[in-house]
């Protein structure tokens, strides 16, 4: 009988509830196998594929809605399909009430042992070279409207206002995203580089692994920096009814999770802490 893990939500909910399912592979050296949504979890693939562990990713249905993350969370898979395997569901059972990940290990009944400090300072994917060095470069990733508003981003705002200084610091400066956030950032930053991962994240994962920060708005490529520990910057806008931040924030202390507002205050500190020291005194202290 296999074990099953299913990700019924968006790949930016997938992304914050693998580590559960990554640490249970870990203590227990079993396989699994990954189900997730077919709608909207195909560029998550390749990625969940490469890891530790995975014997199967399959993309399924079931999903009706997604009002507090995939719902039903548990995908209204069959009764015949515990018959063959043992899963367990990684989505939401209502609106949570702690951070993603956290609320995921405290609901999903997963029988791992596993600490927020754990969780917060390692790594829980596993790309490309893990000693490979780190790269002088900043991941961006912007969208020309924010979902939960239908508004602009304040991501933008936030980077515009701190253009000169981002140039000073990085080497390179690279927008990620699909075709139309890319076609946004160019217009907007002439000169700046642009990468499209071609609808596969296990790219844009490659990329980031190997970067010095990432900044975005609240969407999947962000939620990649936290679980490959790259230092981020999550600009955070209003999400149903200006529910609490922490929902959505990265687990760690270089995990920045502010709004536009906030970072006008918080973000001197941020870049004194993790940016300013040279990149070859970070890769030693390490």
């Amino acid at each position: 009988m296999s074990t099953v893990f299913t990700f019924p939500g968006k790949m930016g909910d997938a992304l914050h509830q693998w580590p559960v399912a990554h640490h249970w592979h870990k203590q227990t050296g079993k396989p699994f196998q990954v189900w997730m949504d077919e709608k909207t979890c195909k560029p998550l693939v390749k990625l969940f594929e490469a890891q530790p562990g995975v014997e199967l990713v399959k993309l399924v249905e079931g999903v009706e809605n997604y009002n507090c993350g995939g719902q039903p969370f548990h995908l209204n898979l069959p009764t015949s399909a515990f018959d063959e395997h043992t899963i367990y569901h990684l989505g939401l059972r209502g609106f949570p009430v702690r951070q993603l990940t956290l609320e995921c290990l405290q609901t999903s009944r997963v029988p791992v042992t596993l600490t927020a400090e754990t969780l917060a300072t390692e790594r829980s994917l596993v790309v490309g070279d893990p000693t490979a060095p780190t790269k002088n470069r900043l991941i961006l990733h912007g969208q020309p409207a924010y979902a939960h508003t239908g508004s602009t981003p304040t991501f933008w705002k936030f980077i515009a206002g701190i253009r000169g200084e981002l140039e000073d610091l990085f080497d390179n400066i690279t927008f990620v995203g699909s075709p139309r956030d890319i076609e946004v950032a160019q217009r907007s930053y002439e000169g700046w580089m642009v990468y499209n991962d071609g609808g596969d994240l296990h790219k844009t994962a490659e990329l980031v692994a190997e970067s010095r920060c990432m900044m975005g708005c609240g969407s999947a490529p962000i939620v990649l920096a936290g679980l490959l520990r790259v230092p981020a910057i999550r600009v955070h806008d209003p999400i149903g009814n200006d529910a609490p931040k922490v929902i959505w924030s990265n687990l760690g202390d270089d995990q920045v999770n502010a709004t536009e507002i906030e970072l006008r205050r918080d973000w001197p500190t941020f870049r004194d802490r993790y940016l300013k020291k040279p990149l070859a005194e970070e890769v030693q202290g390490a």
